[in-house]
């Protein structure tokens, strides 16, 4: 009888191993990052980055999955870029911070429809992996729907999002509520073009990375030591993108715009961003190459939520992103990018800053 049992248990076991491999799977990074900061009439800053990333994933059904992602990065409330899972090496090798960085639910509702609610990936389109409005890493809170339908050899999609900012007590809570619609199709060169709308209520919202170049005014109109500045207007940013790719000696070679307009703002309100990219480091020894240049007036974007390594990770600057990318061995990564601007340029300060960045990624 205690063998039946024994063997029982193991093959309850093995059954449960087999179901638990099959519906649940887990990957990770890590990345180190040499970053150099030069900013105009400030001392040079040197420092060493780490990011680690855990991610499962489950299938909870047919329909529904469930994905749990911890990573590194700034502790809640802190003043640092919210979007940002880096941290640097220092405070004599003390625990660093490990947060919940995504957790959300994807059910297919239909076969051309997809919702995701909590901690969510971001669904919206970044044409050439433009940051213009939206930090690469940011993992926005609250739920969207993406629409994907093909009309022959023309694919129609969509992405409707309500995510929210900041939660407020004592009156109306800061959110997005937009959405993108867009069109992808071609052979020979492959287009993806559309537009979007983003409306941010964020009038008298007290910015979280004080460092914001956005308009702000004296909440209190007192002047004191005690200010509290807040945002100046609300940002309706209206979006339209266009990437076109071609294939060059066996690579993709891209094209790509991106350009925003803050119908709120009366004066300071458009940004653009051009860019060139060649390649895609998929194989061992492959590369690609990423140049872009943009322009973001003062209270063009929410400069809360986009790039966070360019300009300062602020608005009101023009300059140039160099980036190059080289798969040196499996699963692992060399990336190289120089990222160039002059701070201030509606007020002709033209403080220049740079910013230098060295990373070898690895995947598990």
């Amino acid at each position: 009888m205690q063998k039946l049992a024994l063997i029982f248990t193991l093959i309850l076991s093995n059954l449960a191993f087999a179901d638990w491999t099959e519906n649940i799977s887990i990957n990770g990074d890590i990345r180190l990052r040499t970053e150099v900061i030069d900013k105009e009439e400030t001392s040079e800053r040197w420092r060493q980055r780490l990011r680690a990333r855990l991610k499962l994933k489950a299938n909870i059904n047919e329909d529904i999955k469930a994905t749990l992602r911890l990573a590194t990065g700034a502790s809640i409330g802190s003043k640092d870029n919210i979007a940002s899972t880096n941290i640097s090496n220092d405070s004599f090798g003390g625990n660093k911070a490990f947060n919940l960085d995504m957790a959300y639910i994807t059910w297919k509702l239909y076969d051309q429809i997809v919702f995701e609610g909590g901690k969510v990936k971001n669904p919206l389109l970044r044409v050439g992996g433009s940051d213009l409005l939206w930090d690469g890493d940011l993992t926005p809170e609250g739920g969207h729907f993406k629409v994907n339908h093909n009309f022959g050899d023309i694919n129609l999609f969509s992405n409707i999002v309500g995510y929210f900012i900041d939660e407020n007590k004592e009156g109306e809570e800061t959110s997005v509520l937009g959405g993108q619609l867009g069109l992808s199709f071609g052979d020979t060169v492959k287009i993806k073009m559309g537009g979007g709308y983003y409306a941010m209520n964020t009038e008298d919202f007290e910015p979280i990375n004080s460092s914001t170049r956005n308009s702000l005014y004296d909440h209190d109109n007192d002047g004191g030591a005690n200010t509290k500045e807040v945002y100046f207007n609300d940002y309706r940013v209206i979006e339209g993108f266009l990437m076109a790719t071609v294939d060059a000696m066996g690579q993709p070679a891209s094209f790509y715009v991106n350009v925003a307009n803050n119908t709120e703002a009366t004066t300071q309100r458009d940004a653009f961003l051009v860019g060139l990219r060649y390649g895609k480091a998929k194989e061992i020894g492959d590369f690609d190459i990423n140049v872009n240049y943009r322009r973001i007036q003062k209270d063009a974007v929410f400069d809360q939520l986009n790039d966070g390594d360019f300009n300062g990770g602020v608005s009101d600057g023009e300059g140039y992103v160099f980036d190059i990318r080289y798969k040196f061995s499996k699963n692992s990564k060399f990336r190289v990018r120089y990222l160039t601007s002059d701070q201030g340029v509606s007020t002709n300060d033209d403080t220049t800053y740079n910013r230098y960045q060295v990373d070898w990624a690895f995947k598990f």
